[in-house]
């Protein structure tokens, strides 16, 4: 029983963490928060040992492999835990024993798969409805995951454009000031919606997204009337720290270092 109750605490955590990552708009779950925060500190001391463009290539993609994978085996450890914890759950389909751990775990991701494939089945009808909990928690994990992963690879395609525009684009040219505000101002909102986008970097240093929203708020910042027309959509980057009462160059400039892979350079 105790085993039982430690899965449901374990699945309703990983299942709180996705459901807030992929739905709250702009909040990760604290396993999801952790997990990104370490990922990116560790993408980054190998950048800083190692040097090379294949972490500039993958970072991202790695991030998002190790923060989705995690979130399905807990999940399968979690119904691990709560069909293994009675051991009159699942019988096997050809003899009618009991389902082993090996057994109950093939059951566990098929379920989750949706597939059913698994050659264990139910005990009774009280644990044919928690197989089908737990079919329906895997169709949640896998529907949200894929959205979210959509939505955030159109965020990066977003910043990938924006990154091209402060490159053929002066931003401290006044005839190019509501161009700008525009865009800024779409981007911002999509990386509030989806922080995870700031871990994509790229083998180009000018397409890196946080370069350019650095590049961006240095030449925006050598007027001050064109820094307060930008100055709110730079408050709202998600995760920026200001050091007074409104945001400054440095904050921005601090705040794109932090999300760059080469630590010793402020502003990659």
């Amino acid at each position: 029983m105790l085993l039982i109750i430690l899965g449901l605490i374990l699945l309703f955590l990983v299942q709180a963490d996705f459901i807030v990552t992929t739905l709250s708009g702009g909040h990760h779950g604290p396993f999801t928060s952790r997990l990104s925060r370490g990922a990116w500190g560790l993408l980054q001391s190998l950048h800083t040992r190692f040097g090379g463009t294949f972490l500039h290539s993958y970072s991202g993609l790695i991030i998002m492999t190790v923060v989705t994978l995690t979130w399905l085996l807990l999940t399968a450890l979690a119904w691990l835990m709560i069909f293994g914890g009675a051991s009159a759950s699942l019988v096997m389909r050809e003899t009618g024993e009991p389902a082993d751990w090996l057994e109950t775990l093939s059951y566990a991701g098929s379920a989750l798969s949706t597939m059913g494939a698994a050659n264990a089945s139910t005990a009774s009808a009280w644990w044919g409805v928690w197989g089908t909990v737990a079919a329906a928690s895997g169709f949640v994990l896998l529907t949200l995951s894929v959205t979210y992963i959509l939505t955030v690879m159109q965020t990066v395609a977003s910043g990938r454009s924006f990154a091209l525009l402060v490159n053929s684009l002066d931003p401290a040219d006044p005839r190019y000031t509501t161009t700008y505000a525009e865009n800024f101002a779409q981007l911002v909102s999509q990386l509030s919606s989806v922080p995870m986008a700031l871990n994509y970097s790229a083998v180009r240093p000018d397409l890196r997204l946080t370069f350019a929203i650095s590049r961006f708020a240095t030449r925006a910042a050598q007027s001050p009337d064109l820094w307060e027309t930008f100055r709110p959509s730079f408050e709202a980057l998600p995760g920026l720290n200001t050091s007074g009462e409104t945001v400054t160059l440095k904050d921005v400039t601090d705040w794109a270092a932090g999300y760059s892979l080469t630590r010793e350079k402020r502003a990659e």
